[in-house]
């Protein structure tokens, strides 16, 4: 078979837990063929993005499939199914799965000097700013910056370094709102996906909204301290989380009026009351947690 599948990140990590159920050998086109690295039944096909992150790395070198010309694609996504993500995908797919393998291939971390250690090796969290990108606004999703930025400053009191990452340009993609308070900063897509996915595989633990985090947190089983922003009709957990994943990792910290909208640009209200309570609960609960051995 050959599908035209998912083109996000985020979604490309529920997608591999899917396909990789498909029988025989099966091509797929995708931006991000080095999440299918290690799975046997699927070879990627360069897709046509004019998104900018998704054609920044799918021009990156790799060793591209050509389907056979008899076979023409057929679209997989989960947009108009009322269900779950992963509900969508099954059904988009073809595939009835009871239970899900949701993981990711081993990959490396970026180098962080050493000075910027605290404590145990690689004891660490990383933080992902809100963001709006021109290309695709969903401002009503992101977390209150705010809180972001405290959960930042909470994390460097209870003795963990702050990595930050995005991959801002100017008029494309900036940040909403004050940036958190990183010890050490990528800002600029400095980082291949190989090298941001490792970064997630061994920190003590992520902050940050929804997006691509999340499935990435589950895959390589990290603590995640997810901070729900608005647009909860497309975002809440009813809708990014399925009873297949385990989730008993996201600590998950909802606006006091969650907003249940479906507008991508609605002005939620995003306010969190208790915040350092739930900041302090948080690391307290993690402070005996080990990086991910996935990490080569």
């Amino acid at each position: 078979m050959y599908f035209d599948g998912m083109y996000g990140l985020g979604d490309n990590i529920y997608q591999r837990a899917v396909v990789r159920a498909l029988p025989g050998i099966n091509y797929l086109r995708t931006p991000w063929p080095q999440l299918y690295a290690d799975l046997p039944n699927i070879r990627c096909v360069r897709p046509a993005t004019r998104l900018r992150t998704q054609a920044k790395n799918a021009a990156r070198a790799w060793n591209w499939a050509t389907p056979p010309a008899s076979l023409a694609p057929r679209k997989a996504d989960y947009v108009r199914h009322p269900g779950t993500m992963l509900e969508g995908l099954c059904a988009a797919y073809g595939v009835s799965l009871p239970a899900v393998t949701f993981d990711l291939p081993v990959c490396g971390a970026p180098c962080i000097p050493g000075e910027y250690i605290v404590g145990a090796p690689r004891k660490y969290v990383v933080i992902r700013p809100a963001t709006v990108r021109a290309e695709w606004r969903a401002d009503a999703r992101n977390p209150d910056t705010q809180a972001l930025y405290a959960a930042a400053l909470a994390a460097r009191r209870a003795g963990y370094m702050v990595v930050s990452v995005a991959d801002l340009q100017e008029g494309h993609e900036w940040l909403d709102g004050e940036p958190p308070p990183a010890q050490f900063v990528w800002h600029k897509g400095e980082l291949s996906v190989e090298m941001l996915l490792g970064l997630v595989a061994g920190a003590s633990a992520v902050i940050g909204g929804v997006g691509w985090m999340v499935p990435a947190a589950i895959a390589y089983k990290r603590p995640m301290l997810l901070l729900h922003g608005g647009w909860g009709a497309a975002n809440g957990p009813h809708r990014i989380f399925d009873s297949r994943m385990d989730i008993s990792r996201i600590h998950q910290v909802f606006p006091d009026n969650y907003c249940q909208c479906r507008d991508a640009r609605h002005a939620c209200d995003k306010h969190i009351s208790n915040l350092d309570e739930i900041l302090a609960k948080f690391f307290a609960g993690i402070a005996h947690e080990q990086p991910s051995d996935v990490v080569a």
